[in-house]
């Protein structure tokens, strides 16, 4: 199934770092998504917290969204 996923990465006002989220990690085994969330040093460093699961129903409606926002697309193409 293919789904999009929008990364985050903002850079916090007044500061010189940035926050990013959603941002994919890969993995071995495909039966669960690994997300990260953290924050990216000027030095390099990252302090971050992978969270892993099996989004099953949330892929379905990302899909579904999709889908209607291609149909809406074609429907005004024409």
């Amino acid at each position: 199934m293919f789904y999009a996923l929008i990364i985050m990465r903002i850079r916090v006002p007044g500061s010189n770092f940035h926050v990013r989220a959603f941002a994919d990690v890969e993995t071995v085994d495909n039966q669960y998504t690994v997300m990260d969330f953290g924050i990216e040093h000027p030095s390099g460093g990252i302090d971050s917290l992978a969270i892993g699961g099996s989004f099953y129903s949330a892929e379905k409606l990302i899909a579904s969204l999709n889908d209607k926002a291609v149909d809406r697309d074609e429907a005004v193409a024409f």
